[in-house]
């Protein structure tokens, strides 16, 4: 009996999972401190503390921490008085609160496809769905990684189209030495209980000074508020549409001594990533799947990614990891083929790629604490997965 309570506890110990949220005793105790001095809720001392912090590391934008991600795209697209007939371009292969955000606004949505080896838009591809209508491009970062960005940012100047940067998984991840989010009009960044930096559930939006009188109305339920504050307007009103997107402060309190740390703990999960990355490529089968597109950027090691040449090798993968006790998942269903999309009739102009390549991609366990143990059993399980394919 006790020889198996010992094997399943051992069995226990060696399951792995997705991930894990890191955290610090100093959150704990700044939500204390919040509900001990509840003066400083109304006040949003951390939150502005947050925002001054993003603010300094992102020169030339204004920060706004606002409940996610997904809020921050739906401020932006609405800050853009976008209609019926506007259309903007974004991947297909992305998390559908990106394609409501602009969806909601009336606005026609054409998905551009991926490139064949990063999970990112081409510059091509997004020429590929520019029509006269074209308001907006919405550039997801893809694991913290960016393609044509330089390209891409020209281009949309050069045709007057907002560049929004989709960078809910590039937290402390960079492009030739400057931090993505810094390349658009519009970022975004996202705290949601699988980033990196996590408060379970926030997001940042940063935008440039240009945009802040109407960005700042909408925040603020549509009113003048900040007006009326500096005293600019007799009273405070309804002025146009908005709503409310404001982060919580406890979720703020939270968040601030992990930005404060980010540094470090981008590094810490860094070195996990290249860990499970050289172990795998020992493998003779499991190395032409490996994320090489990756080796050389500043990446913040958010995703670990395989990407396989067919979607039955993926699956039979996954289930052997998945039976194994390690949580391993594919990621975005195509937008344009999903129930809504087909619907909705969005138009898509090329898909060479994005069907294919994401039902052949699989994410692997990623987090600060992954051990070498763990590591050495994904390594295992993959090589055996792999023996008779």
């Amino acid at each position: 009996m006790l020889k198996y309570i010992r094997q399943l506890f051992r069995h226990l110990l060696m399951n792995i999972p997705f991930n894990q949220i890191y955290t610090l005793d100093q959150s704990t105790r700044n939500v204390e401190e919040l509900i001990n001095n509840p003066a400083k809720v109304s006040e949003k001392y951390y939150t502005k503390k947050c925002e001054r912090l993003f603010e300094e590391r992102y020169p030339g934008y204004q920060a706004l921490f606002v409940g996610s991600c997904t809020r921050a795209l739906e401020l932006i697209a609405m800050s853009l008085d976008l209609t019926e007939n506007d259309e903007v371009i974004l991947p297909s292969f992305n998390y559908v609160g990106v394609a409501n955000a602009f969806a909601q606004t009336g606005a026609k949505l054409v998905f551009a496809d991926l490139h064949s080896t990063y999970m990112n838009l081409t510059l091509e591809s997004i020429q590929k769905c520019i029509s006269s209508s074209t308001k907006a491009v919405v550039l997801m970062n893809y694991a913290g990684v960016s393609f044509e960005l330089e390209k891409i940012k020209t281009f949309c100047g050069q045709n007057n189209l907002i560049l929004i940067e989709d960078n809910a998984q590039g937290i402390g991840a960079y492009h030739k030495g400057k931090r993505l989010g810094s390349f658009g009009d519009f970022s975004c960044i996202s705290f949601d209980s699988l980033k990196n930096i996590s408060c379970g559930e926030g997001g940042v939006l940063l935008f440039r000074p240009v945009f802040k009188d109407k960005i700042e109305t909408i925040f603020h339920n549509g009113t003048n508020r900040v007006a009326f504050e500096k005293g600019k307007v007799d009273a405070y009103e309804w002025v146009s549409i908005g709503s409310k997107f404001a982060i919580s402060e406890f979720s703020s309190a939270i968040l601030y001594p992990l930005l404060i740390k980010e540094d470090l703990i981008i590094k810490e999960r860094k070195e996990k990533w290249d860990m499970l990355y050289n172990a795998l490529y020992q493998i003779e089968k499991v190395r032409p799947f490996l994320p090489d597109t990756m080796k050389d950027e500043k990446h913040n090691a958010h995703i670990f990614y395989l990407l396989f040449d067919n979607r039955n090798k993926r699956d039979v993968v996954m289930k052997r990891l998945q039976n194994a006790g390690i949580q391993c998942y594919f990621h975005y269903t195509p937008l344009h083929i999903s129930i809504f999309g087909l619907s909705a009739n969005y138009n898509m102009p090329e898909d060479k790629h994005t069907q294919t390549k994401s039902a052949c991609l699989l994410r692997l366990p990623m987090f600060n604490k992954l051990s070498k143990a763990q590591i050495a059993k994904i390594s295992e399980e993959m090589k055996e997965a792999l023996s008779d394919l």
